[in-house]
């Protein structure tokens, strides 16, 4: 009577345990699918932050335009020919350079955001199979010391 009751401990511990590593892994599991989110939200804030960037710039490429007519009107040049029209067509080339590049980086933000992500999934779904695993090996070694525990 009291190897059956010593199986019966076994099993019921072996459950137990099975079950708190399975759970384990799911909860390791979700903690990286946050992760992954929270990955793919600084990307997207990041990239409003170059595209804000790039509105700065076309705002100063057209203050620098503006300013160079002005002047050279005031100056009583003709502001687009010449020395002038030199002048707005390298703070354009320059300004569009600058957009170039922040297009790259806001480019670069959400992909690197986005690959962020995917590898915090990929952990999630290995610490899951992992913990699926340790779960299994524990059920197959509460039944083996089960069987030791029953009488023959």
């Amino acid at each position: 009577m009291g190897q059956y009751v010593a199986a019966i401990a076994v099993g019921g511990l072996t459950a137990a345990t099975a079950s708190m590593q399975y759970r384990a892994g799911k909860q390791a599991a979700r903690g990286y699918a946050m992760q992954a989110t929270q990955a793919r939200i600084e990307a997207r804030q990041a990239s409003l932050q170059y595209r804000q960037q790039s509105l700065d710039v076309m705002k100063n490429i057209l203050a620098t335009q503006a300013t160079i007519v002005a002047r050279s009107g005031a100056g009583g040049i003709d502001a687009f020919s010449g020395n002038p029209d030199t002048l707005q067509t390298y703070a354009l080339a320059t300004g569009v350079n600058e957009l170039y590049t922040i297009k790259d980086n806001q480019i670069l933000a959400l992909e690197g955001g986005e690959l962020q992500a995917k590898q915090y999934l990929i952990q999630g779904r290995a610490a899951r199979l992992q913990a699926n695993a340790q779960a299994l090996g524990t059920i197959a070694a509460g039944v083996a010391m089960t069987k030791q525990a029953m009488p023959a």
